[in-house]
């Protein structure tokens, strides 16, 4: 609720709530006299934790019980407290106030992150629904060439082309939206086996370069003069170093430039991929490698994909007890994405 109130407003509304609180307990004084004395302020500590938030809650559990030791416990108009259980009872209305301030914040943050969630999931299956559209209306005509009288060979063996990179396109699909659903869960499995490095690379900007081709950008990759081998599954390390290729290429314009070194630092394998593309705003780079999250969206841009590239690399990555960092001097700057996988000492 907070998050939909000015700051300015929600600090207001504490002296408001705590004066009307005071009133009702001055006009039940003739019924209840001193005893009870925070029953009545109680409604008010938590009208301003649900208005409010923790800021305006905080204040208002400290402001009541400032009031209520001035103009209602013995010595009145004065801030000392004569009576110990007076004092005790002081005390935990201000840390009963303060837990109140804390586990509603807690639920309010939960509440923005579920909005947040739930915007994000509706982007992607609209995204994703965009995304089937293109290969279904390929094959869509492509069954209609095959349902016509008389095609030749030549057709035939186009349509058959076009059909195939449709499936395979569909497949691709699939298969992510499968790997993040056994990430989610732990399910992924690793097929191990001791693999090169530079073959690894070599994979990846093998399946990466059409698409680099396509828009007429540099690619410069830079390997160990020596081979680097680790223990992992060589197709995932792959699809990472591929996944962040495609990135690199989607979020930068034509004729830019795409880098990918490789090297062992400090007993870890270093990857790392950069570009000079439209960059990351500084409040988005805690978020490029959430499920879902869409840089482009943020920007006024749009350069297809799901939003859960990133993500697999991240779960791919971290599932082989690495990690992955993205940097980027802000937008238009470019980017650069960072992967480092440790080298054991021995092949398990």
């Amino acid at each position: 609720m907070n998050a939909k109130h000015h700051p300015l407003l929600r600090f207001m509304i504490v002296p408001l709530a705590v004066a009307v609180a005071m009133a009702v307990r001055f006009l039940l004084w003739p019924v209840i006299g001193g005893e009870l004395p925070f029953l009545l302020l109680w409604p008010a500590v938590m009208f301003c934790a649900w208005y409010g938030g923790f800021g305006p809650d905080l204040t208002a559990t400290l402001l009541s019980a400032l009031a209520e030791t001035f103009f209602v416990l013995e010595p009145r108009n004065s801030f000392a407290i004569d009576k110990e259980a007076e004092a005790v009872g002081v005390a935990m209305f201000v840390l009963l106030g303060v837990m109140i301030s804390w586990l509603t914040e807690r639920l309010h943050c939960a509440n923005r992150t579920s909005h947040e969630a739930n915007r994000q999931k509706d982007v992607f299956l609209a995204t994703l629904a965009h995304e089937l559209r293109n290969p279904l209306a390929a094959l869509r005509n492509a069954l209609a060439v095959l349902k016509m009288p008389g095609v030749n060979s030549s057709i035939l063996e186009r349509t058959a082309e076009l059909i195939g990179r449709q499936v395979h396109l569909m497949t691709r699909f699939v298969d992510d939206l499968l790997d993040v659903a056994r990430i989610e869960r732990g399910k992924l499995q690793l097929q191990k086996e001791l693999v090169d490095l530079s073959a690894v690379v070599a994979q990846a900007v093998e399946t990466s370069r059409p698409l680099i081709e396509e828009r007429c950008q540099s690619l410069s990759v830079t390997l160990p003069p020596g081979p680097v081998r680790r223990f992992a599954d060589a197709a995932r390390l792959a699809q990472v170093i591929g996944n962040l290729l495609t990135n690199a290429a989607k979020y930068t314009d034509e004729g830019g430039r795409i880098t990918v070194t490789a090297d062992v630092e400090a007993g870890e394998v270093v990857v790392r991929v950069r570009d000079t593309g439209v960059g990351i705003p500084a409040e988005m780079l805690p978020h490029v490698f959430d499920w879902f999250a869409q840089v482009d969206s943020s920007m006024g841009r749009a350069k297809g994909g799901m939003g859960i590239g990133l993500g697999l690399v991240q779960g791919l990555v971290e599932a082989h007890g690495g990690t992955v960092e993205a940097h980027s001097e802000g937008p238009g700057k470019g980017s650069q994405f960072v992967v480092r996988l440790p080298v054991p000492n021995k092949v398990p």
